[in-house]
Order: structure tokens, then C-alpha cells, then sequence
């Protein structure tokens, strides 16, 4: 289990890294919704079971 402080750092990491993030892939998917999810995931404590149901 991560410390908050990791979390937090971990945070910090995706945020300053989304403005360089290319907003599609060439399949069409959303990278930036995709970084955004990874932030709610770590920001809520949510876990495999939260995220598929």
C-alpha cells in the first residue's frame, strides 16, 4: 500500500505530465480522459472492484 505522500506525488506526476499528453490516439481513444481517470483513481482511493462496477 502506497503512502499518501506517494499518492500525492503520484498526483503531482499526472498533472504536470496532461498538458503533454496527445489529446486521441490514433485509434481514437482519449488520453485525456484516460490521465484523468488514473488522477480520480488515486485522488478517491478507489480499487479494481470501484472502477469495474
Amino acid at each position: 500500500m502506497k503512502t499518501q505522500e506517494q499518492i500525492d506525488e503520484q498526483i503531482r506526476l499526472l498533472e504536470e505530465a496532461r498538458p503533454g499528453v496527445r489529446p486521441f490516439s490514433v485509434f481514437g481513444d482519449d488520453n485525456l480522459a484516460q490521465v484523468d481517470a488514473m488522477i480520480t483513481v488515486l485522488e478517491e482511493g478507489l480499487d479494481e472492484g470501484d472502477v469495474w462496477n
